[in-house]
């Protein structure tokens, strides 16, 4: 039985749900698995590139000037019936009796979603953020269709974390939600604990820059900028341009990019690693509440003690809390986030048990115990007859 899984981005894209994807993909067969994506700008990928499993390029990566993003965000659904013949095609070809459909791209949601109701196959969304609860304007009308749809024709919704399920569940009690988090491949080898730190201080960003925590990063970028003892390394795919243009620079920044199969060994070379979570910007509240960056599995494996900044009552700093594996500072004060570095600088002992309860948390996102639990939903509904749609539910 041959599951469809369809998402806007798959390696060599870099991304969050890029590795997300290729980390869960890697614990199914090539018997079990069939991937469709989009194919990114440039040269086509290598083989060696991409993962091993059936990989279907269903569009190609439209490349535009900054000022003719909008444009094209809108032209590009001309091509939608296009892109659902596509997957109709490889659905039979294949013989899928499954498909998940990944969002944070509504674009292909939606493919994924016509083509599971023309082929009558089962569906499971799969939505790393919030969708209609952060659209807003006219984005708004769109998923104000398209959500409650996809929720009434979904076998299970699967979210990226806990926080969502929590979010979503009073609002939709008709629909079940499971948590199908973030997960690694990487062997659970502890690092070296924490010892003497450098001069100056190595602090440490990895991911991209954007709505959800540019505000925080910008306190960081404060903090750095007014102490002489201590540098930045920013390791993101997100151009430097953009990290300039929003004030994320100094004299003792540095912006470089480095494979995600080298990033944990990167990172051990750091001193602190910086965890910033938005307060406010461009995306709903929802999503503030609810996120949980993929980073953050970079940095509990990173073997460095974690500087938090991220609101109270979000998901995040809850999680963190929790475990007890981050200093965490949950004002928007650039001098509560002084007094937290200070603390972990002057304490060996806090950092290295903020980095042994860190390895230890990370331990529940192992890709073999995600995809098990992927394998159990998708069994189960195998054994039942496949229902009608429920009625589509109203927030």
């Amino acid at each position: 039985m041959k599951t469809l899984f369809v998402s806007w981005a798959l390696p060599p894209q870099v991304s969050g749900s890029a590795v997300i994807m290729a980390n869960l993909a890697l614990q199914f067969s090539t018997e079990e698995l069939v991937l469709a994506a989009e194919l990114p700008s440039g040269p086509r990928p290598r083989r060696e590139e991409e993962l091993p499993h059936p990989l279907h390029y269903i569009m190609r990566e439209w490349s535009w000037p900054r000022r003719g993003r909008r444009f094209v965000h809108w032209i590009r659904w001309l091509w939608l019936p296009l892109v659902v013949w596509r997957l109709v095609r490889i659905i039979r070809r294949e013989n899928c009796a499954n498909v998940v459909g990944v969002f944070p791209n509504e674009f292909y949601l939606s493919a994924a979603y016509f083509a599971a109701r023309i082929t009558k196959t089962r569906f499971f969304p799969y939505f790393h953020n919030t969708y209609l609860e952060n659209r807003f304007g006219r984005a708004r009308l769109f998923a104000q269709w398209l959500q409650p749809r996809v929720f009434a024709s979904a076998e299970t919704v699967f979210v990226m974390s806990e926080g969502m399920r929590t979010y979503l569940a009073p609002r939709y009690p008709d629909v079940e939600f499971v948590p199908l988090v973030h997960s690694f491949n990487e062997s659970l080898d502890p690092a070296p604990a924490p010892g003497e730190l450098h001069r100056p201080v190595r602090l440490a960003f990895v991911g991209n820059l954007n709505d959800s925590n540019i505000d925080a990063m910008r306190r960081f970028t404060e903090l750095a900028n007014r102490r002489e003892d201590c540098v930045v390394t920013i390791y993101s795919g997100t151009p430097v341009w953009f990290f300039e243009k929003v004030g994320i620079r100094g004299p003792r920044f540095h912006y470089t990019r480095v494979p995600y199969d080298q990033i944990t060994a990167a990172i051990r070379e750091q001193d602190i690693l910086l965890l910033p979570h938005g307060f406010e910007g461009g995306l709903g509240e929802a999503e503030y509440r609810t996120i949980f960056p993929t980073r953050t599995l970079t940095y509990l494996l990173g073997g460095r003690p974690i500087l938090a900044h991220s609101p109270p009552h979000a998901f995040l700093t809850d999680w963190l809390r929790d475990h007890e594996c981050a200093e965490i500072i949950d004002q928007p004060s650039t001098d509560l986030l002084e007094a937290g570095l200070d603390r972990l600088l002057s304490d060996v002992s806090r950092r290295r048990r903020l980095v042994e309860a860190a390895f230890a948390a990370a331990g529940q996102f192992s890709a073999r115990s995600v995809a098990a639990l992927l394998r159990q939903h998708l069994d189960a509904v195998s054994t039942r007859p496949q229902g009608e749609s429920r009625p589509i539910p109203q927030e």
